[in-house]
């Protein structure tokens, strides 16, 4: 036991042990043919069946595989990175062969070794890789890979769009693309950015690239594009025009664009999707409408209203209300919004729970509201305080408030709104992108 050829043995830990016998083939009793070229790659039955049920049930009991065990699907190096892990519990991950590791700790139901292959890809997300981590995420079904993409994309998807590797995925990642509820770029250009990938993939399939081919290849895809948030003057010269869809699905998004029925919709999304913080697409901001406040206001038996006009298309995400001015209480509000034919829009019911720390509260709306230029809306809303208690209230109002990149909101008294209107009272600012 003194001789150099066994000192290893006394000297290492159980894992290096293990290591060394794998990497020279000491006492190996299975071997495998691994690739194309049928490389072999020799191992220990022990170690395989203590680490991996797929192996136990291959190599143990009467119909244990005979001889050598041939697995085409793999690379050597790949192969040999996996069954590192197996005998040492240790992985350095890299890029070339995490893909072909993570598909052998899948195939054989290695958990540990799973973990640590995603988790190296979530953290080594890049624009110039995503679309590649996407479809890995998709083909082992790593909920984790695909969230990781998501985020990502969220703040980047008008660049993707035009790039080669958006062009080149499959249509399960087209669809988590297109299910995004953030973007950094309309829906006009989403739409765009859709039909490029179509006609590619009619090219792929040897088929004619055609508005009707395109929808064929898109298949149920296509009703993720949110057609019903567009500029109503887009769709009008760019998709009515066309034969990409049925000549009832273009009247009914028509219609949709006045009277905001989602009933005419059928299986098409109508909600918008919140623009992501970018240099085209600002974060959400608070735009208030008074100077000052007071603290002696009285909850009446009145709906508060307000109407207001925006300069610019934008994306209402939610309102700002008043708190109570004397004590932390409990306040419920049943809000709505309504556009200018009288359509509800929303209606929210909620309960904030209020204190002396803060002047005025955000309720965020369910889905967000797009709002289209120099088209009025109103908002009305009643609160309620658990007791009687007063609240704040805005006093010194503006008709109208100029917010980034010089767009404005204005203001308009509503009748029958007793107590609110442009200059005192309730609602006191919006929450926009």
């Amino acid at each position: 036991m003194t001789t150099s050829s066994v000192q290893w043995q006394c000297t290492k830990t159980l894992p290096e042990c293990l290591l060394r016998m794998l990497e020279e083939e000491i006492a190996c009793d299975v071997t495998f043919l691994i690739g194309e070229r049928a490389q072999e790659v020799k191992a220990h039955k022990i170690i395989l069946m203590s680490r991996s049920p797929v192996f136990y049930s291959m190599l143990e009991g009467p119909l244990a595989e005979k001889g050598k065990i041939t697995i085409t699907d793999i690379d050597k190096e790949s192969f040999i990175e996996f069954l590192r892990f197996l005998y040492t519990d240790e992985f350095k991950p890299n890029s070339n062969t995490v893909m072909a590791v993570l598909y052998c700790a899948k195939k054989y139901c290695v958990d540990h070794l799973s973990k640590f292959c995603s988790e190296f890809l979530r953290k080594n997300i890049t624009t110039e890789n995503v679309s590649i981590i996407l479809a890995a995420g998709h083909r082992f079904d790593d909920k984790d890979i695909i969230e990781a993409c998501v985020s990502l994309l969220q703040g980047c998807i008008g660049e993707f769009m035009k790039s080669t590797d958006f062009l080149e995925m499959s249509k399960e990642c087209l669809g988590t693309v297109l299910d995004l509820d953030k973007a950094d770029c309309s829906e006009e250009e989403i739409y765009e950015g859709v039909m490029r990938w179509a006609g590619e993939e009619c090219r792929r399939q040897e088929m004619e690239v055609t508005p009707a081919d395109c929808r064929t290849v898109l298949g149920d895809q296509m009703y993720k594009i949110r057609f019903a948030t567009m500029d109503s003057d887009y769709f009008s010269k760019h998709i009515s025009s066309s034969c990409f869809l049925s000549d009832e699905e273009k009247v009914n998004i028509n219609k949709f664009f006045p009277l905001k029925n989602r009933f005419l919709l059928s299986k098409f999304v109508s909600s918008p999707k919140i623009p992501k913080s970018s240099s085209r697409f600002p974060a959400s901001q608070s735009v208030y409408r008074f100077k000052d406040k007071e603290h002696q206001w009285i909850p009446g038996k009145f709906t508060d209203k307000i109407s207001f006009e925006v300069s610019h298309d934008t994306v209402l995400r939610g309102v700002q209300v008043y708190g109570c001015s004397e004590r932390q209480t409990t306040v419920k509000y049943s809000m709505c919004i309504k556009d200018g034919r009288g359509t509800f829009l929303c209606t929210r019911t909620d309960s904030i729970e209020t204190d002396l720390s803060f002047v005025t509260y955000g309720i965020l709306l369910d889905e967000p509201i797009k709002l289209r230029e120099k088209e009025r809306y109103t908002i009305e809303i009643d609160q309620r305080p658990n007791h009687q208690y007063s609240m704040y209230y805005g006093k010194s109002g503006e008709t109208s408030v100029t917010y980034s990149n010089n767009k404005t909101i204005h203001f308009f008294s509503v009748a029958y709104s007793k107590h609110t209107d442009v200059h005192q009272g309730q609602i006191p600012g919006f929450i926009l992108y």
